[in-house]
């Protein structure tokens, strides 16, 4: 077992982790994100405490996969700063094929009210306000609507039991998730 393993075991350990039990797999996954400094495991544990306490504060809430392959499984999304990216270019439509290039005229809007002229260097004070419009407001209004670009935590109420199964990604297939469920065991 992995020092990465140990501490997240360790972690998982907590009393305000009682009432649930973690699989093999969701453990594995939460190392993984730790040893490789992929996501912010403790983003994951504030939402899997927030489910154990009865208040997760999530717009999306708690949902029931309807696809069959994972019919039967319950979902929470989760967040974490690695989604920031993402989540500005869906909201200024910067991947989509339906793209208006809302960020370049958003861009343009902002420095042509200015009065800069086209060719002249755009000062940094006018720089830094772009990236707060593009970023920050963009990032809040997405949240505020419920539209954050996340990813999901799979589990079930067995009993009294919370059981955490695997972090799933929703650029996946449903079969790459539903062989890793299967392979989810709770020793």
């Amino acid at each position: 077992m992995s020092h990465s393993e140990n501490y997240i075991r360790e972690q998982l350990s907590r009393k305000s982790f009682a009432s649930a039990r973690f699989s093999n797999v969701f453990i594995e996954q939460l190392a993984d994100f730790l040893e490789n400094r992929r996501f912010n495991i403790f983003q994951i544990f504030d939402v899997v405490e927030a489910i154990l306490n009865g208040n997760l504060k999530s717009k999306k809430g708690i949902r029931q996969f309807k696809k069959s392959l994972l019919e039967g499984y319950s979902y929470v999304h989760w967040s974490d700063a690695a989604f920031i990216q993402k989540n500005l270019s869906n909201h200024r439509g910067v991947n989509s094929k339906y793209r208006d290039d809302k960020l370049s005229n958003h861009i343009s809007g902002f420095v042509a009210s200015s009065g800069i002229v086209k060719g002249e260097d755009i000062p940094p004070e006018l720089t830094g306000a772009i990236a707060h419009t593009v970023v920050h407001e963009a990032y809040f209004q997405r949240k505020r609507e419920g539209k954050m670009t996340d990813e999901w935590i799979i589990f079930n109420k067995v009993d009294r039991f919370y059981e955490f199964y695997s972090i799933a990604f929703h650029s996946e297939e449903d079969e790459v998730i539903k062989a890793r469920l299967l392979k989810a065991n709770f020793t």
